[in-house]
């Protein structure tokens, strides 16, 4: 994991070494119960709701989550949160879903 601050924001990256994501399934990674071929494939155990949760909440703290992979080398989660006190949110995420969104 690596921490950084560039801009208003706090950026986390986390990487890891796994299968890999698909370039025609990473943008659909944030989607409820959405699981790629390739961890059905492989058995790999899961409900698909991980990844959905976790933009939720990061959407609702005004940040951004999102991801780079190549197959075989693993993939790269990026999540911006924002700084308190220094203004406006990351663009992209400006208009992040309500409370009731988790429900």
């Amino acid at each position: 994991m690596n921490v950084s601050s560039p801009g208003n924001f706090i950026r986390f990256q986390i990487r890891d070494n796994g299968i890999g994501i698909l370039p025609e399934e990473l943008p659909h990674i944030f989607e409820e119960f959405y699981r790629g071929r390739q961890a059905k494939a492989e058995e790999k155990k899961g409900s698909g709701l991980g990844l959905s949760i976790a933009k939720k909440i990061v959407e609702m703290h005004h940040g951004k989550i999102w991801a780079e992979s190549e197959p075989g080398n693993g993939t790269v989660f990026f999540l911006d949160l924002p700084i308190l006190g220094t203004g406006q949110p990351p663009a992209a995420a400006a208009s992040g879903p309500s409370l009731s969104a988790l429900s």
